[in-house]
């Protein structure tokens, strides 16, 4: 935090005050990126889109890829330092996990926006009967 601190030139105080310690100042760096792609907003309307589980899956699978080419250059450091950081210490994840916009978005994904089951599920669900879907 010293560091930040003293390259922003900003009061111990300032800081503080919206962040209590670098874990925050990740997970904040880490959700503004994923808010500005918007990546669940992509894939949600898939699951309702007249399409096959190959379609859907490939579409999936092209958001993800742009949001990779987009982030990792500039991003890939914070994302890198968040896993670092939560690998080693899973009961910290676990006490944070919800503060992140990725690990929502995901669990939206696979559980849907209330918790029940979703069309995701039963995208999934058609493909483990059905794996002549994925050719």
């Amino acid at each position: 935090m010293r560091d930040i601190i003293r390259h922003t030139k900003l009061s111990i105080g300032s800081v503080y005050r919206y962040f209590t310690d670098i874990d925050d100042i990740l997970i904040h760096l880490s959700n503004r990126n994923q808010d500005q792609f918007k990546l669940w907003e992509k894939c949600e309307p898939l699951f309702t889109a007249d399409q096959s589980v190959s379609e859907v899956i490939l579409s999936i699978f092209h958001h993800l890829g742009v949001y990779y080419a987009e982030t990792i250059p500039t991003d890939g450091k914070i994302g890198f330092e968040i896993n670092t950081k939560f690998l080693t210490d899973p009961a910290g994840y676990e006490k944070r996990r919800q503060q992140f916009t990725e690990v929502q978005d995901f669990q939206k994904l696979m559980h849907g926006r209330n918790g029940k089951r979703s069309d995701s599920d039963q995208v999934l669900s058609g493909l483990r009967g059905d794996r002549s879907a994925l050719r």
